[in-house]
């Protein structure tokens, strides 16, 4: 985009949270000046509380206005976050700055609730769509697709100029100047094809604006919009400067020693159920391959009968990689897996160890999964960028599908990971692997 859109979503999510606040305060407490006073810190919390879940929730993205559907669900996402952040922010310091009343809470994320709807639904969306109306202010894609798709793309940019993008006619001379970046409609039917358009077209720093059949069958929720049914993604190499690796680090040291130390009481109880049930080591050891290629040691809760009698297991505990259309749960279905090894697998608190992985700098919290030299040595050439970022505890792989999904689509998924890795995504990862874990999706 030519000229930034989020500062001014930004302001309005601003003076929409004071709004609310200031209301909410009168309506519960007056207008005293020592009750305003004490009610500062609330406000301040609330100040960044609701921008920063906001922008986890996509909502600063202008293009996620294109379809209303979107901006509700993401609206009531970022609202019951924003809620549920507050409340245990309040039980766990106990209302020592914030405000102590039921009432002003109702009232505050009730009022919050029904301006952020009408708000963003209807009135946002009608002056981006105003604003964006001049094409100066639009950025200039270039077509790459069939030329008989090249109507509908256009149409569907011209309809919806909330997305901010005005698509290049192909050889229309009175276009000067080179395309801001590119359009890409691919039709290819498998993965492997899909993925390598997108690479020949990216560009780091530039958005990629991606249209695929295939993405109908992803359901990654980063579809902004449809051109004739079909998802389009925008897809970006960020630039990753050293701030960015510090900051990551950062949060993989702090979430690996808090999960350690939170998670340590479960791990104590599983690893002696794991002893008690069959012999053999409780820590399964298993070689895998990290970024760049480099091997580490990857732990785990052993969750299969040690066959070997040595403090080994015979078959591998995560599985052979399973082909192009196996999912991999399907792979695993006659292995030896204990009766509390299934419990560990629906749960995976046999993954849990891999903290120390996280701790010890091999592994990240979010990334691809850590592969078996075994596993690498089958992999196709395009398979080979899931290896240029650090192995991840969680990932899209393991909240969209994990075991129930085969492998040249949980492949390709950890390339939308690589290409569009950012620490807002890793953040929103994190968050979605809660629900995922608890309600055992995919798990084997």
């Amino acid at each position: 985009m030519k000229r930034a859109i989020w500062p001014l979503l930004l302001l309005a999510d601003l003076l929409l949270v004071a709004a609310a606040h200031a209301v909410s305060f009168i309506l519960r407490f007056g207008r005293s000046a020592g009750a305003i006073l004490n009610g500062l810190p609330t406000l301040l919390l609330l100040l960044v509380l609701v921008p920063c879940v906001s922008n986890l929730c996509g909502l600063y993205v202008h293009r996620s206005y294109v379809s209303q559907a979107s901006v509700f669900y993401r609206t009531i996402r970022t609202w019951t976050w924003a809620f549920v952040i507050y409340v245990l922010a309040g039980f766990v310091t106990r209302f020592s700055f914030l405000i102590a009343s039921r009432a002003y809470t109702a009232l505050f994320f009730g009022l919050l609730l029904a301006l952020m709807l009408p708000m963003r639904i209807a009135l946002i969306r009608a002056v981006l769509q105003r604003y964006l109306s001049r094409p100066d202010r639009r950025l200039r894609c270039s077509y790459a697709g069939p030329v008989d798709r090249f109507e509908a793309v256009e149409g569907f940019l011209n309809v919806n100029r909330v997305a901010g993008l005005s698509l290049a006619r192909p050889g229309d001379r009175e276009q000067t100047g080179p395309a801001d970046t590119t359009f890409l409609y691919s039709e290819s039917e498998s993965y492997g094809n899909l993925y390598e358009d997108i690479r020949s077209k990216l560009r780091p720093g530039k958005p990629l604006f991606v249209a695929s059949p295939l993405f109908r069958e992803l359901k990654l929720g980063w579809s902004w919009g449809e051109v004739d049914g079909i998802p389009v993604y925008t897809l970006l190499i960020q630039k990753r400067g050293k701030l960015a690796v510090f900051v990551r680090r950062f949060i993989d040291v702090i979430g690996s020693v808090c999960g350690i130390i939170l998670l340590f009481p479960i791990l104590l109880i599983a690893a002696l159920a794991v002893r008690l049930e069959t012999r053999g080591p409780v820590i399964f050891k298993q070689t895998r391959v990290g970024l760049n290629g480099r091997e580490f040691t990857l732990f785990k809760l052993r969750t299969m009968v040690n066959q070997t009698g040595d403090g080994s297991v015979a078959s591998s505990e995560e599985g052979l990689f399973s082909s192009q259309r196996v999912p991999k749960k399907d792979l695993r279905r006659s292995r030896s897996i204990t009766r509390i090894g299934q419990v560990l697998r629906r749960t995976s608190i046999d993954e849990w160890p891999q903290l120390l992985n996280v701790l010890k700098g091999e592994m990240s919290l979010v990334g691809p999964r850590p592969q078996l030299r075994s596993e690498v040595s089958c992999w196709d050439e395009w398979h080979g960028d899931r290896l240029s970022v650090k192995q991840g505890l969680t990932g899209l792989w393991q909240v969209h599908g994990r075991g129930e999904m085969p492998g040249d689509k949980s492949v390709f998924i950890d390339l939308m990971y690589v290409i569009n890795r950012s620490i807002c995504l890793d953040l929103r990862l994190l968050v979605a692997t809660v629900p995922a874990v608890l309600l055992g999706r995919g798990a084997c």
